[in-house]
């Protein structure tokens, strides 16, 4: 039959055993008043388990600061990790805070560079498709809006009310292919009609242009292009965006000229809706 051997905390275990009884020995001997010789002699053969039980008893001692030392570093690890979530908290807070006085800063930019439009500030609640061609606004018709009311973001023209209920509005933006506005090249004073993006196109189409006009000169690329205020939607100077591309149709060879919107649709939260001019009538219900 095969012997089991003896573990490492059992061979321990048994080596103390041996020390103390070892040690307990001379004591003994002491006390029976027993030859020099034979208590030195066991005593010389005690000694080697002596200091492992001082050892063994030191080492003991040593585990123990080790697990105290363990558990304090433990709780401070721990206190640490706290301390490190309310700052992420305060952090985050801080940072929406900042996000809310840049937008609050900017729409009053906004507001004191069309001193002449009544604005309502609106925001999105729901975005209709990942496109951006159209969003729902937190505005309805109990706070003035109706269809066919001008919308801008800080950056410029956003789009343009579409429909309307009691709280809410839709808005189809300047990215949809159906909206047409009246635009004009700030630098030439160039008139002509914004498309919305085509399919394929990552920027609207300023075409219609001004007859008897040098295009050569009259459209650059960098040219700030803005509403001319033609029709009833859009009042004239609300800055839309840059012209980045111009060329002529392939079989007219009419000039056209692509305009990268200055409107951010994939950050904006909250939009102005122009739902009148200070210094005539208040928009109505119209056709956009």
């Amino acid at each position: 039959m095969r012997r089991k051997k003896l573990t490492l905390p059992k061979q321990l275990a048994i080596c103390l055993v041996i020390a103390l009884l070892l040690c307990a020995i001379p004591t003994a001997l002491s006390l029976t008043q027993t030859k020099d010789v034979i208590r030195g002699t066991i005593t010389t053969l005690s000694s080697p388990f002596t200091r492992l039980l001082s050892s063994a008893g030191k080492a003991a001692q040593g585990a123990m600061a080790s697990r105290d030392d363990y558990e304090n570093l433990k709780q401070q690890l721990s206190d640490a990790q706290g301390e490190i979530g309310k700052l992420k908290d305060q952090l985050s807070t801080l940072e929406q805070l900042k996000k809310e006085n840049e937008q609050l800063r900017e729409y009053l930019d906004l507001k004191q560079e069309n001193k002449d439009l009544i604005l309502t500030d609106a925001a999105i609640i729901y975005n209709n498709d990942p496109s951006g061609r159209t969003v729902t606004l937190n505005r309805g018709s109990r706070h003035g809006v109706a269809v066919g009311m001008p919308v801008l973001s800080a950056s410029g023209l956003y789009g343009t009310v579409s429909e309307v209920s009691a709280a809410t509005c839709k808005v189809t933006t300047l990215r949809d292919e159906t909206v047409f506005v009246g635009a004009m090249v700030v630098r030439s004073g160039i008139n002509g009609t914004l498309c919305g993006l085509q399919a394929g196109n990552e920027h609207a189409k300023l075409q219609y242009l001004d007859t008897n006009v040098d295009y050569q000169t009259a459209l650059q690329v960098g040219d700030v292009v803005v509403t001319n205020g033609f029709g009833e939607t859009y009042p004239g100077g609300i800055i839309i965006g840059e012209i980045v591309e111009v060329g002529a149709d392939a079989y007219d060879r009419s000039p056209y000229a692509y305009v990268r919107l200055y409107a951010d649709y994939g950050a904006t939260d909250v939009l102005m809706i122009v739902t009148g001019q200070s210094g005539g009538e208040e928009v109505t219900d119209r056709e956009p």
